[in-house]
């Protein structure tokens, strides 16, 4: 087994459904190496974006409620309504918390990773 081989063989389980437009590609007479470095790219860039969700979302879990800003209680979650971002590795969905206060009742968006998005 040469060195290039677990390289070969971890691009090929990772960019699975690349392969067919790759192997086409790099079978042409003259191969579009410009085209292959893109379908690489955005194929990442697009696994990196799932992996950031997930993560956001783990964040989100792991999290403790908000504190209210009226008299301090420990806020409860309510419901999640969906938020896009663009980042570098491109769009990413996610869910941002409504909490509100059972004490005093206000209302407040999480202070969660991406409060500020």
């Amino acid at each position: 087994m040469s060195e290039q081989e677990p390289l070969l063989s971890a691009t090929r389980e990772r960019f699975s459904d690349l392969m067919p437009k790759l192997t086409a590609e790099a079978g042409r007479p003259v191969p579009d190496l410009d085209s292959i470095e893109r379908a690489l790219r955005d194929g990442s860039h697009a696994r990196g974006a799932m992996g950031l969700k997930a993560v956001l979302k783990d964040l989100d879990r792991q999290l403790p409620p908000p504190a209210c800003e009226t008299c301090g209680k420990a806020m409860a979650r309510h419901r999640h309504k969906g938020r896009m971002i663009v980042t570098r590795l491109g769009p990413v969905t996610f869910e941002r918390v409504y909490c509100y206060c059972r004490a005093c009742n206000p209302w407040s968006l999480s202070t969660g990773p991406c409060a500020g998005a």
